[in-house]
């Protein structure tokens, strides 16, 4: 044991040399890096099978050196997917030694709740982040009973609100949209052709398309653009696709997107709000409760927050040595990252990433989302002669809005936008709306940007959005370390390359986090659903089973039960072995 601690202190003066030079802005580059070398190697002479037995003897970690913790398992984020991985983790088995590290100061990645006035004087809380779930994801539901949490339904009832391009608002009933009859035809055949593609892309790896490489190839842009002819058709589309991912048709690919429709079983539940849709219940305690209760139940002493992790070295053979921007080092058996990728591309690995992976997280991205709400006294938006439901969409012209940037210097503000009914359980009456506008960012304080979501709400609503009582909104995207919303997505031309680079562990690596999922992409019931294969994936690794090739859980053949058919443009059903014509 004095051997072992010599050779700690010896480890630690190297690294207390190196914090000092760190710290000193005149350090030499040189001789620091020569530093790090040598503390590497003399942490890695340890062999970590005595390390552990002889920490286990003494209960502590000798403390001459910066703080290092043995682990089994070392969970990178605390939003919903890492900390339900944590939880599954210590549920398989309570003494697995388990930390969760994450960047940011508080837990619950994309799920954000702020607590803001009412009426009646008092305060509620509203989701500025992800919020919705459905009856038909079964994790999530089975989760938040686990957790003892109830849902309540989105309001739908009543007529949405479309804004045309450069037009008056005109309100609509369910998905009837008002354009003219070719417009909708068009829209509807359409949408027919995308709900046959996506039977022939595999959900659990696309790749295996027969038509992966071409349909990587094309944008959904220019795939619309081929089978469509009416711009009113066009342009709601667009507006849909956007609310859901964040970024437009020119964007993706088209087979990227034929895979998140499959994710989501099809067009219906991927963009529409009502029963059996994606957009169907909220949770009374507000979303971020979610990871509240997690957090408890994991222990809040084993979450480390405001520290990003800078470097994961599996270069020994039997642990990874993962070390933070604040000098921890962990040392865990296995790690698993549950990270949106553009924070994953400001980690250093060694040895490096699979040129597949990599590729995938360069051409990974997200869009600009302001999220908002805002509170009055009165539900006035469902008094109108013709009831509304508070959910609106605006139709943004990109052709136009380019040359309006060309000619003027400058475009809409709000760009797309929609509105939704956030009354709460309490019956506190509030509208709750996503904007997706990289000027509303660039050009706006965050102290005027109420003036202008209210003098937007003014078109819809009338004079009555300026008797609010209370304002905040969530600008996602806009932060060092921070996630985005509603989701990230891939560039075209990547998607084909590996896929199955997403899901696969890397070494001692794991990959959670919902864009991992095989089921509702970007979403809450994807989260979890990455957070359960990744902790059944580590508790095999764990328990000592040997595998030439890692073991990876999916929901295939859930997928392919839910996928058996789809509906054809005359709407008939078109089974698997249907030939699109």
């Amino acid at each position: 044991m004095d051997a072992f601690k010599g050779i700690f202190n010896d480890a630690g003066d190297l690294f207390d040399s190196i914090k000092d030079k760190i710290a000193s802005p005149s350090s030499d580059k040189a001789s620091s890096d020569s530093g790090s070398r040598d503390a590497s190697n003399a942490v890695k002479k340890i062999s970590f099978e005595n390390m552990t037995q002889d920490l286990d003897e003494a209960g502590e970690m000798p403390g001459s050196i910066p703080p290092q913790i043995v682990l089994d398992v070392l969970v990178v984020g605390a939003g919903l997917a890492g900390l339900t991985t944590a939880y599954r983790l210590l549920q398989n088995d309570e003494d697995l030694r388990v930390r969760v590290v994450e960047a940011t100061e508080r837990v619950g990645g994309r799920l954000l709740t702020r607590s803001i006035k009412t009426a009646g004087a008092g305060k509620d809380f509203f989701d500025v982040g992800g919020e919705w779930l459905s009856r038909k994801q079964k994790r999530m539901m089975d989760l938040t009973t686990e957790l003892g949490l109830e849902t309540y339904r989105q309001n739908y009832a009543g007529a949405k609100i479309l804004v045309p391009v450069d037009g008056k608002p005109v309100p609509f009933l369910d998905n009837f949209y008002p354009i003219n009859m070719f417009g909708r035809y068009d829209l509807n055949s359409f949408i027919a052709r995308l709900e046959i593609l996506r039977q022939y892309v595999p959900v659990d790896d696309p790749t295996q398309c027969e038509d992966a490489m071409e349909w990587d190839g094309i944008t959904l842009e220019a795939f619309k653009k081929s089978h469509t002819w009416t711009e009113a058709g066009r342009l709601i589309f667009d507006a849909l696709v956007v609310l859901n991912l964040g970024v437009t048709p020119r964007e993706i690919s088209l087979l990227f997107f034929l895979y998140v429709l499959n994710t989501f079983d099809g067009w219906n539940n991927f963009c529409n709000v009502g029963t059996d849709t994606a957009k169907e219940l909220k949770i009374k305690a507000r979303a971020e409760r979610l990871c509240a209760i997690l957090a408890d139940r994991v222990e809040k002493e084993k979450i480390i927050l405001n520290d990003p992790v800078v470097e994961i070295n599996q270069e020994d053979e039997e642990f990874s040595s993962v070390r933070t921007l604040e000098g921890r080092i962990f040392w865990a058996k296995r790690v698993v990252i549950a990270i949106p990728p553009k924070c994953i591309e400001r980690i250093s690995f060694r040895p490096k990433l699979p040129l597949g992976k990599e590729a995938i997280l360069k051409r990974s991205f997200a869009g600009i989302c302001l999220k908002y709400v805002v509170t009055f006294e009165t539900v006035f938006w469902r008094n109108e002669t013709i009831s509304k439901n508070g959910i609106v969409i605006k139709l943004v012209d990109q052709k136009k809005e380019l040359e309006k940037m060309k000619t003027y210097g400058e475009a809409d503000i709000m760009g797309y936008s929609y509105v939704f009914d956030a009354t709460t359980v309490h019956s506190m009456p509030a509208l709750m709306g996503v904007a997706f506008s990289r000027k509303l960012r660039d050009s706006y304080e965050p102290s005027d940007r109420e003036d202008v979501i209210l003098n937007s709400l003014k078109e819809f609503f009338g004079e009555k959005v300026y008797s609010r009582l209370d304002y905040t909104d969530k600008l996602w995207g806009d932060e060092e370390y921070g996630p985005s919303y509603p989701c990230t997505v891939v560039s075209p031309g990547a998607f084909s390359v590996d896929y199955m680079m997403v899901q696969r562990p890397f070494l001692r690596v794991h990959w959670a986090g919902t864009e991992t999922s095989t089921c509702y992409y970007g979403q809450m019931e994807g989260a979890v659903e990455s957070a359960d294969r990744v902790a059944s994936e580590v508790t095999y690794y764990l328990n000592h089973v040997e595998s030439e090739d890692p073991a990876v859980y999916t929901d295939a053949e859930e997928v392919k039960e839910r996928t058996a058919s789809v509906v054809s443009e005359d709407g008939d059903s078109v089974s698997q072995e249907g030939v699109l014509v």
